[in-house]
């Protein structure tokens, strides 16, 4: 999980902390390698899903739905975990003196 090595490498909180070295430089690298690593993947069943020879019956099916996969898991991991992880990591923020993302008590 990236927040806690993070946090262990900076010695800061992984997010919420006062200074700009906690979050704020882990984050744009770590929606950059999701992007590019869906991006890749999703280009690559590309040739399959666009397939007209023999046997793309079977193919088109299966790449269609590894490409949206790809795309849902990608907005998932990039959305919805980290507002989970800040919703079951708040009382650990209330009792560090952190109540808001910002930092501010």
């Amino acid at each position: 999980m990236a927040l806690p090595q993070c946090a262990a490498r900076t010695g800061s909180a992984p997010f919420g902390s006062t200074s700009t070295s906690g979050g704020a430089t882990w984050f744009p690298g770590s929606i950059r390698a999701v992007l590019t690593t869906a991006a890749v993947a999703a280009l690559g069943f590309l040739p399959m899903a666009t397939a007209t020879s023999a046997g793309a019956e079977v193919q088109r099916p299966l790449a269609t739905v590894v490409i949206f996969g790809i795309t849902f898991g990608s907005i998932v991991i990039l959305m919805v975990l980290p507002g989970l992880l800040w919703l079951l990591l708040r009382p650990q923020f209330r009792h560090q003196g952190l109540d808001s993302v910002e930092g501010r008590a």
